[in-house]
């Protein structure tokens, strides 16, 4: 799988870089927690949503709606599920990462994703 960096134009389908937003703040208040071995999911986690910037976030990216700010953190693996989400998700990573996306549009009448139409980033 070829791995594509998030300034090129495949991506645009998937989505865009926010950088108007300074994330200096949050991404150094992730990166003092300890990472286990495990994969651990928080969707929501006040220390994060206190932050300045989680305003910023609110008022830029989701037009002054309600956001959470959580965590999915840890070493993975292996590559065992794919979801999908009805609304935007902001991805911000404090560590190397590869996002491997599709299009909910890929989905076919019967509910299967053709993984071989997803795209590294």
């Amino acid at each position: 799988m070829i791995i594509h960096e998030i300034t090129e134009e495949c991506f645009k389908k998937y989505g865009k870089v926010i950088d108007s937003i300074d994330l200096t703040e949050l991404i150094s208040t992730m990166q003092t927690v300890e990472i286990p071995a495990d994969v651990v999911y928080e969707p929501s986690i006040s220390a994060l949503e206190e932050l300045k910037c989680a305003t910023e976030l609110q008022q830029k990216t989701y037009g002054e709606l309600p956001i959470q700010i959580g965590w999915c953190i840890g070493n993975n693996h292996k590559l065992n599920a794919v979801e999908y989400h009805r609304c935007s998700e902001v991805n911000i990573a404090a560590t190397d990462a590869i996002l491997i996306l599709g299009r909910q549009q890929d989905i076919s009448v019967e509910n299967t994703y053709d993984t071989s139409l997803m795209e590294a980033f």
